[in-house]
């Protein structure tokens, strides 16, 4: 699949629910959030069904998200669906670790292939502040177990200035013993996150190299696998740094933007199709779905939301044409 700029579309991120067992003040308000009816989220037999057609068609990787997607029901099952498929793509998770440590192992044995675990603080009372649960714990403990299993695991941290900034060496610290990769994600204006000042991966690297007593010259990029001719392929730029048995990536989607390379679309677990994370464009393939139709209109559906595609999004512009809903809404 190849949209209309170039850029071929293999990589397919998929909300299993808007719910999660946290309330991270960047993402959900302290009150909570309408849920959705039961009916109104795609069944695992349709996720199951959307997934292999894009298989089909080209996508060789697949990250569930929410929400948090542990929280869903049958995730195990779609997860064994998927690796059974003879084009089985790359399966990945996103998650907030509290639930991880219960079922890695099984996750792990349906196909599971790596797991990335948000974490932006290890202080607990921070923790608390920051997620409205005094979960910290969990969340380590799902760390230690994922990585006992050998599964790929990333650890993504959110650093937003005055309020956590001051965690990037502890949270880089995972990175230094063990072969985990630690990336910082430049926060997005969306929903709940828009009134919060962002960390650059320039104010990131600052941090770690005054923390860690470095110079520049103990920073060396290193993107190994994703990377095609020492070109990234991903948003991530990766850092080998002196002393670190794992990497350092940087994630800025609004200083450095990466649309020229963007390789991915959206599925919400509303059953929206969405091109792009800023725009509120979207096709409704639930509707689709549920209208009878067949494999062929499901994927004419997605070719169109990939004809729309656009050349870049605008974060840093806000022009009024962004999706109102918020992250838990979209899929992280």
């Amino acid at each position: 699949m190849i949209d209309g700029f170039g850029r071929i579309i293999e990589y397919l991120r998929v909300s299993v629910t808007d719910k999660c067992n946290l309330r991270c003040r960047y993402c959900m308000p302290p009150e909570g959030v309408s849920k959705l009816s039961h009916s109104d989220i795609l069944t695992i037999e349709e996720i199951t069904r959307i997934c292999a057609l894009l298989c089909e068609m080209g996508v060789r990787r697949v990250r569930f998200t929410g929400g948090e997607p542990l929280i869903r029901k049958g995730i195990t099952d779609l997860i064994h669906n998927l690796s059974s498929l003879d084009n089985a793509p790359e399966i990945l998770m996103t998650t907030n670790g509290v639930l991880l440590a219960k079922s890695i192992e099984a996750l792990y044995e349906a196909g599971l292939a790596g797991v990335n675990i948000s974490l932006d603080t290890t202080d607990r009372n921070e923790f608390l502040r920051m997620t409205g649960s005094d979960l910290l714990s969990d969340v380590i403990n799902s760390i230690n177990a994922a990585y006992e299993t050998g599964i790929r695991i990333k650890i993504n941290c959110v650093p937003i200035t005055g309020i956590n900034d001051k965690e990037i060496p502890k949270i880089a610290e995972f990175a230094r013993n063990r072969m985990i990769d630690v990336r910082f994600i430049e926060l997005m204006p969306i929903g709940c996150a828009a009134g919060y000042d962002r960390v650059t991966g320039e104010g990131v690297l600052h941090k770690i190299i005054h923390s860690f007593g470095l110079s520049e010259g103990d920073l060396h990029p290193d993107y190994g696998e994703d990377s095609q001719n020492g070109i990234p392929k991903g948003p991530a730029l990766y850092y080998r740094i002196k002393g670190f048995a794992g990497r350092i990536g940087l994630i800025d989607p609004i200083s450095d933007s990466f649309c020229d390379k963007c390789n991915r679309i959206r599925l919400t677990s509303t059953g929206q199709i969405k091109p792009c994370l800023y725009f509120s464009d979207s096709i409704d393939l639930r509707k689709l779905i549920r209208d009878g139709c067949t494999d062929e209109d499901i994927k004419e559906a997605v070719m169109r939301a990939i004809a729309a595609k656009p050349r870049e999004h605008r974060f840093g512009i806000l022009d009024g044409n962004g999706d109102s809903r918020k992250m838990y809404q979209i899929g992280g």
